[in-house]
């Protein structure tokens, strides 16, 4: 019977590494339903020692991350940093353990913050360094831009971004270069950089994007609000249209609710249609209750509620302003600064100025510490509004 089983075991292990090969197709065209499906019945059939299935369990967990599965996501992670421990393989371990974090602090915020991933985005950038794996160099940068991001330090994010960039283009890797383009449009976006010019460059790199349809969702989305700034608002709302619809089709529920609540609410508010603006950052808070996802949910509830409040919907402005405050974890200053500053217009409208006003300077001096110049920008807006409700507009 020996020869039989192990004739068994070398068909299985064929079988797991063309099915992982087909699950990593997927994946890079960002299929990931399809890869979830390929990819978990190629480490059925892989061998515990095998790399592919360390490799396979890596993507797995990536792409259960992506479809909203956080539970299946941390399992394969966590099972990749076992055998990867076991096996001595160095960059796979290091590679699962971020993931593990960048996941937790997408799914549940409060245990891990920005700057405990940044903290192991740099100390993973010397071990692989020492390795001298750029693959794994890649996604080391791009854990680092996307902590910086959160800590609203876009300058240094960008820079970050192009590192990861740069690295992936070297050793061909589909996934980290669009990951670290997509982190270097937002915080082209948000940050310092010029409107005309963080143009420029998002359209240059919408151009070379080709038929990877998520990057060009992730660029469409950032085009969109920089459009937005310069009050080209149809172009601007024919982007977001474009990157909803990407999105919808590729089944990505989390990167769909901030398309949603962020790039086409945004274009339909500063055009007045606030229904039509509410009714998508409705159907985004839907989208991540449905999956557990807190991090993105905090600041689109916030914004809901802001949205709320403008319309004179109080009642449900607190209520939206309580989603955030249960969800929004200590270190993200977005939503912490937007929960002091809808707190603050409420209170104005209860007549309660003082305190009001109060709140709101709160709120800007926590956004003005940032380099983040969108938000910074939204909260002097909301002080302006706060002031003239008191009848303070010359203190604006």
């Amino acid at each position: 019977m020996g020869p039989v089983d192990e004739g068994s075991d070398e068909l299985a292990a064929r079988a797991g590494l063309k099915l992982a090969a087909g699950g990593r197709r997927a994946f890079h065209r960002a299929d990931m339903a399809a890869a979830a499906n390929l990819l978990t019945r190629a480490v059925g059939m892989l061998g515990p020692d095998e790399p592919q299935r360390r490799e396979a369990l890596l993507l797995l967990g990536a792409a259960f991350s992506e479809i909203g599965k956080p539970d299946q996501a941390e399992t394969a992670f966590h099972e990749t940093i076992d055998l990867a421990e076991a096996a001595g393989d160095q960059a796979r371990e290091w590679r699962a353990r971020l993931d593990l974090s960048l996941l937790r602090a997408r799914f549940d915020p409060g245990p891990t913050s920005a700057e405990d991933l940044l903290r192991e985005a740099r100390e993973a950038i010397s071990a692989f360094e020492e390795l001298g794996d750029e693959q794994a160099l890649a996604a080391a940068w791009r854990w680092q831009a996307q902590a910086l991001y959160w800590l609203g330090e876009l300058g240094a994010a960008a820079a970050a971004a192009e590192q990861a960039v740069g690295f992936a283009e070297r050793v061909g890797d589909r996934h980290e270069q669009t990951r670290g383009l997509q982190l270097l449009a937002a915080s082209l976006e948000e940050g310092p950089t010029a409107t005309l010019e963080a143009i420029q460059r998002c359209e240059e790199i919408l151009a070379r994007a080709g038929d990877d349809r998520f990057l060009v969702a992730a660029i469409q989305r950032k085009l969109a609000t920089l459009y937005r700034m310069q009050g080209e608002l149809g172009e601007a709302r024919r982007l977001a249209d474009n990157a909803v619809e990407i999105y919808e089709d590729l089944g990505l529920p989390v990167a769909l609710a901030a398309a949603l609540g962020f790039e086409r609410a945004g274009v339909s508010w500063v055009a007045g249609d606030l229904e039509v603006a509410e009714r998508d950052l409705r159907r985004a808070v839907d989208l991540l209750t449905a999956i557990d996802e807190k991090g993105l949910l905090s600041t689109i509830a916030i914004n809901l509620a802001a949205l709320l409040c403008e319309e004179g919907k109080e009642e449900e402005a607190e209520h939206f302003l309580q989603v955030s405050e249960e969800t929004a974890a200590a270190d993200d200053w977005v939503s912490q600064s937007g929960i002091k500053s809808v707190r603050a217009s409420l209170l104005a409208r209860q007549g309660e100025f003082e305190a009001a006003i109060t709140l709101a300077r709160e709120a800007l001096a926590e956004a003005e510490g940032r380099d983040n110049q969108l938000w910074r920008g939204l909260r002097r807006v909301s002080l302006a509004e706060v002031l003239v409700l008191a009848g303070e507009a010359d203190r604006s």
